[in-house]
């Protein structure tokens, strides 16, 4: 069996210490893996995959089983809003999740401009975070 990962992403995982663990079972399976790879087109009846590779190649592979995720962005109204950095989500700074324009604004979750992977998990993750910061804001301890 031959097993190949494609991903848009330049690297396996966006959150950094997920990767090892991940890369230790990419290696125990001798998964092949394509990072910088966009998927453009799935012809279904053929079994076809088409991808774009970073350098603007056209890429196609043939499939057995395709497992597909969409691209992740921001919901609409927050892609299109005053709030929104060129990328879509909310602009904070990584430090402290304060809006880097708006001072009256921190953000939370998988709408905010971090680095870090948008899988439903980011609320949790930023949410405690976010009250000492929002706390060490209202206390006028960033300016």
């Amino acid at each position: 069996m031959s097993v190949e990962f494609y991903t848009a992403s330049p690297t396996l995982f966006g959150v950094e210490a997920f990767v090892p663990a991940l890369k230790s079972y990419i290696d125990r399976y001798g998964v092949s893996t394509h990072f910088e790879h966009t998927l453009v087109k799935v012809d279904g009846p053929n079994r076809l995959a088409t991808f774009t590779s970073a350098d603007g190649a056209t890429v196609e592979t043939r499939f057995d089983m395709l497992h597909v995720v969409p691209p992740m962005r921001a919901v609409q109204c927050v892609r299109e809003s005053a709030l929104a950095s060129a990328s879509g989500y909310v602009e904070v700074n990584h430090g402290t999740l304060r809006h880097t324009r708006y001072k009256n604004v921190w953000g939370a979750g998988d709408a905010i401009d971090t680095p870090n992977a948008k899988t439903g998990g980011g609320g949790p993750e930023t949410g405690a975070h976010r009250g000492a910061q929002l706390a060490a804001g209202r206390a006028g301890l960033h300016r």
